[in-house]
């Protein structure tokens, strides 16, 4: 134990310009060792560790501009799917009034037929056969389609 000398460590204790920090070994006469001096020996001698974190960096970066693109590849199928969606549900919101505007207005030609048919049950003597009523309210059902069509 007498050959060598404890050292106070420089790494938590910056070193000033004017106060360089000396190792000295046993037996020798070494040179001042300044703090760069050290830094850069510990940088030597940590490369592969250095190297491995720099590499472990490199990977992760890739992994975020991947991640990112797959971010924004997803943010730009849900402006799509929305769009889609929004087209969807106008197209049956459309055709629900539009089958609603048809219903209504088959229930309202039907509540005219029935309307005229009492009229005139009211005011006929005889009464209809099945088969006179048909053709009255299949007559009826066409004028009223052609009006419709503009014919």
């Amino acid at each position: 134990m007498d050959d060598f000398e404890i050292v106070e460590s420089t790494r938590s204790n910056k070193p000033t310009q004017n106060n360089p920090v000396t190792v000295t070994k046993p037996g020798a006469n070494a040179p001042a060792v300044s703090g760069k001096d050290k830094l850069l020996g510990a940088a030597a001698d940590n490369f592969g560790e250095i190297l491995k974190l720099a590499s472990e960096l490199v990977e992760i970066r890739k992994l975020k501009v991947g991640t990112d693109a797959c971010i924004m590849q997803n943010a730009e199928k849900r402006k799509y799917l929305l769009a889609e969606a929004e087209a969807y549900v106008m197209k049956k919101r459309a055709d629900t009034d539009s089958s609603l505007a048809r219903t209504k207005g088959i229930i309202d030609e039907m509540y005219i037929i029935n309307l005229m048919m009492e009229g005139y049950n009211s005011h006929s003597n005889p009464p209809l056969s099945s088969e006179d009523f048909k053709a009255i309210i299949t007559d009826i059902v066409n004028q009223m389609c052609r009006v419709e069509n503009g014919n």
